[in-house]
């Protein structure tokens, strides 16, 4: 008798908890790279500590700029940039001189006129064939580059 009411009981409990996943099979489901991608509402708060850019973007420097600013501003020029950018007496660099056309010499009065945030958008977004450094460094670390690039 007690092996009947376990055998009993397992069954029902099984049956139950089965009945209830048939329907997990039919529902729709979005593969995290189907489409339709769902973005955040308009309303959303942003995720702190990251600064959205676009091209659209009417961005200004709250970045003093100072010594310390340009000094990190070099350093991570010479980390991320001049290997393909070069330097004022070496242009382009190691791996610059592998593109054709290559990359822009940022020397050139039209690169050094352009607006920090024009040259934020572009160390952010990348452009042409540079890469997008807005997850690499950091927003603060940016107008530091910002700030280096602008006392050529």
């Amino acid at each position: 008798m007690k092996r009947i009411s376990v055998y009993l009981l397992l069954v029902v409990g099984l049956g139950l908890s089965m009945s209830g996943c048939n329907d997990m099979h039919d529902q729709q489901s979005i593969k995290p790279q189907e489409a339709p991608r769902r973005t955040a509402p308009a309303t959303a708060v942003p995720i702190q500590g990251k600064l959205i850019v676009s091209w659209q973007s009417q961005l200004t420097n709250n970045v003093p700029t100072s010594d310390a600013s340009v000094q990190r501003g070099e350093e991570l020029f010479k980390i991320n940039c001049v290997m393909c950018h070069g330097t004022r007496d070496d242009f382009p660099g190691k791996i610059g001189k592998k593109f054709v056309p290559p990359p822009p010499n940022l020397y050139d009065p039209r690169i050094v006129a352009l607006s920090d945030g024009d040259i934020f958008k572009r160390i952010s977004l990348g452009f042409g064939r540079m890469p997008a450094f807005q997850l690499e460094i950091s927003v603060t670390d940016r107008w530091h580059l910002v700030n280096y690039l602008k006392t050529f």
